[in-house]
């Protein structure tokens, strides 16, 4: 008799701890799902995602006029692992990684996000959700060119918007506007 007690109290207690993930799943409202989507269509059409691979990263924040923001940026690579998310979010058969920003000042790209200490549970919990959905990212190489005897860093030259981000601003009256980062 203790033995079965001792059982069942036990499998409570592991299936109660096992089924407490380190990452959440946040639902897409109707709006959301229509930005994402959008988002989602331009990085498709603008080869942002190559071969449906590919992650929607969206910062949340609020700008001095104190509305909701998004910003949106894609990503094609295992990155998140520096900084893991704690939530994400599917729209459709696409993954949403989202983070919280520490702060924002007027230009756009001055807030941080918010660091997460990468635990196993958490990369495991994330693997499990992006599955095949992202690249693996190589290590770092840095390559130079020598000219006139000196050793000088490639880097790659962006003019205008190189990773098609967006920001969404969420106005009270329930609408939204989309700009692109330039």
């Amino acid at each position: 008799m203790k033995k079965i007690i001792f059982s069942i109290l036990f499998s409570t207690l592991f299936l109660t701890g096992y089924s407490q993930k380190p990452c959440h799943e946040y639902t897409l409202n109707e709006q959301e799902k229509v930005i994402v989507s959008s988002y989602i269509m331009t990085c498709v059409h603008g080869h942002w995602f190559v071969n449906n691979k590919g992650v929607v990263k969206i910062t949340r924040f609020v700008n001095e006029k104190g509305e909701k923001c998004w910003y949106l940026v894609a990503v094609i690579d295992d990155r998140y692992k520096d900084n893991p998310p704690t939530e994400y979010a599917w729209c459709n058969a696409d993954l949403v990684f989202f983070y919280e920003s520490v702060n924002y000042n007027s230009s756009p790209g001055s807030y941080s996000e918010k660091k997460t200490t990468p635990t196993p549970e958490l990369l495991a919990c994330l693997e499990e959700v992006t599955y095949d959905k992202l690249y693996i990212r190589p290590p770092v190489k840095r390559q130079y060119t020598t000219i006139f005897g000196k050793q000088i860093l490639n880097r790659r030259l962006c003019l205008g918007n190189c990773a098609n981000d967006q920001i969404v601003t969420f106005h009270e009256r329930g609408d939204y506007t989309k700009n692109i980062v330039p």
